[in-house]
């Protein structure tokens, strides 16, 4: 075994250049490196900087040359999401069955407070199967508890002790006056573009005489002259982005929704769970049914990053087998609440998930406590916990983002890893142009663009953001757990950061101050790196050896 060990672990010597324990630092100009073929980019974050020229996180090289046929211990993977469609034909073979519980008997067979819940549980139902589909924002909820106290009063009239209330208060009607004003322009500008698209056809439909025409014929016609260019425009954009009326109808109805419940203060988002939100330990609410696709299953790509064996030149299409999903539905549109994230997590926890993957944030938290508890909770039996670090090109070091591992500017748990996105764009644009990013805030990056994995109703497709690099740590993580069932959460962590490839190159990071901004991306989290499969196992086995 050691001199197997010995012959993989060349690898790391192999590299232009090393760090402190011989994994590979980056620093040659990687706008030299090949593009990206189109066969490669349904398999990319499955390949390798080093053989094949692409910041992929080796999960190919990992499969193919260290597991192989070996196999691992089955590990429990909580998605803390959506529903997800579990009957999906790439992931029903890894839905997580409750052994103690049988199916839909009306009983409790394991006495944990939920009834018939045999892959997992939905805390946005009610017993008569009806659903929550909005949720309020957070900043919503802040002026609903505060606004009996603080309203039409100012700052000279606040006592101390409520002081840091009343900010965050007052902090909330800003930040939610912004959110009204921007869903109403979103609106208003559909409504002008629109009128504009329905105009281009009606053009291009009186010149061809016909109303069935393609998007070269609409490009040529741009070309006449400058009146017909600026007046198909429209056209053009609507045929780039498969925009069709039906589109612009679910956009606006989407964005009606936002006013009507998300942003409003006078909806009653907890109406359907009939709990009481204020209340920790008012926690069996919702129900069993963790399958569904409408109004939209963010959860089913999720999972598809974290089991579904998308690479081509896997042959064994089995070794994803030893990761089962636990669906624990808490999220629906608008910020998900912190009562049902932390009952989610214990939740987990108490059903033998080993890791849970929560691919989902926001900027304001009420109780965070009672979600930092939890996961203290989870780190207490050894349980993982994986987050995106979210998608507005953000310095989360200065602006909070919620779930988080600190409290007071202090590190709290070390069984929490944060994931930033990044992209097979080999150079300036490495980083994910709208993932966060903090040097003491996230922990690592993951590739979070052109996801391809599954979607409802048997399909597939790209995804984009940090809800789909956390899943493929959430991956890698779980494979060292089968593969060495001896590795505490700390120890996992520990691994997935140090492991890593670290690029020492400057990438984009814009902001409104400094539009041209460029920062090394080894800056922009704590590890500097991007996750490696290949070299986690190589560390794994390393750390191992040593106990």
């Amino acid at each position: 075994m050691k001199n197997l060990f010995a012959l993989l672990f060349l690898f790391s010597i192999t590299a232009n250049s090393q760090s402190e324990n011989n994994f590979i630092k980056w620093d040659k100009d990687l706008a030299s490196v090949k593009e990206i073929t189109e066969s490669q980019k349904k398999q990319w974050y499955f390949l390798d900087i080093e053989t094949d020229s692409i910041p992929g996180t080796s999960l190919n090289r990992l499969y193919s040359e260290l597991i192989g046929n070996k196999k691992g211990k089955e590990v429990i993977v909580a998605v803390l999401d959506t529903k997800m469609d579990i009957t999906h034909e790439a992931l029903k073979n890894n839905i997580w069955i409750n052994i103690n519980e049988i199916t839909n008997n009306g009983i409790d067979d394991d006495a944990n407070g939920y009834i018939d819940d045999v892959n997992g549980w939905n805390f946005l139902g009610n017993t008569s199967k009806q659903d929550l589909h909005y949720q309020s924002t957070e900043v919503v909820r802040i002026i609903r508890k505060f606004e009996p106290k603080f309203t039409g009063k100012e700052k000279k009239d606040i006592s101390l002790i409520d002081k840091e209330d009343y900010l965050l208060y007052k902090k909330s009607i800003k930040n939610l006056e912004k959110k009204n004003l921007q869903y109403n322009d979103y609106i208003a500008e559909d409504k002008i573009f629109f009128k504009r698209y329905k105009q281009a056809k009606d053009t291009v439909s009186l010149i061809l005489n016909s109303k069935d025409f393609n998007r070269r014929e609409v490009d040529s016609l741009s070309l006449l002259n400058d009146i017909l260019k600026k007046t198909l425009n429209p056209l053009q954009v609507a045929f780039k982005y498969n925009m069709t009326e039906e589109s612009f109808n679910d956009d606006q109805i989407s964005y009606k929704a936002q006013l009507d419940y998300v942003l409003n203060i006078n909806y009653n988002e907890r109406i359907i769970q009939g709990d009481d939100p204020s209340n920790i330990m008012d926690k069996y609410y919702g129900n069993n049914i963790v399958d569904g696709t409408v109004p939209f299953a963010h959860s089913t790509p999720v999972a598809g990053a974290i089991v579904y064996q998308n690479s081509d030149t896997l042959q064994n299409k089995t070794t994803s087998r030893v990761i089962k999903l636990m669906p624990i539905v808490m999220v629906a549109s608008g910020d998900e609440h912190d009562k049902d994230v932390a009952i989610a997590i214990r939740y987990a926890v108490d059903n033998d998930a080993q890791i849970i993957n929560m691919s989902f944030g926001k900027y304001f938290s009420m109780h965070s406590k009672w979600v930092r508890d939890a996961m203290l909770y989870a780190q207490s039996k050894n349980v993982l916990i994986v987050a995106g670090s979210g998608n507005k090109n953000l310095d989360i070091d200065k602006i909070e983002f919620f779930p988080s591992d600190y409290y007071n500017d202090t590190e709290v748990l070390n069984n929490f890893i944060k994931v930033g996105a990044s992209t097979y764009k080999t150079d300036k644009r490495l980083k994910a142009s709208f993932s966060n990013y903090g040097k003491e805030n996230t922990d690592i990056f993951a590739p979070g663009t052109d996801i391809y994995t599954t979607l409802d109703q048997n399909k597939y497709g790209f995804e984009r953001g940090t809800s789909f690099s956390a899943p493929i740590v959430s991956r890698i993580s779980a494979l060292l757990f089968s593969y060495y069932p001896t590795l505490t959460t700390a120890q996992v962590k520990k691994i997935i950061m140090d492991s890593g490839v670290e690029y020492i190159i400057p990438v984009s990071v814009p902001t409104e101050e400094n539009p041209d901004q460029m920062i090394s991306f080894n800056e922009l989290s704590k590890s500097g790196k991007i996750v490696n499969a290949y070299n986690a196992f190589i560390m794994a086995e390393q750390m191992v050896e040593k106990e």
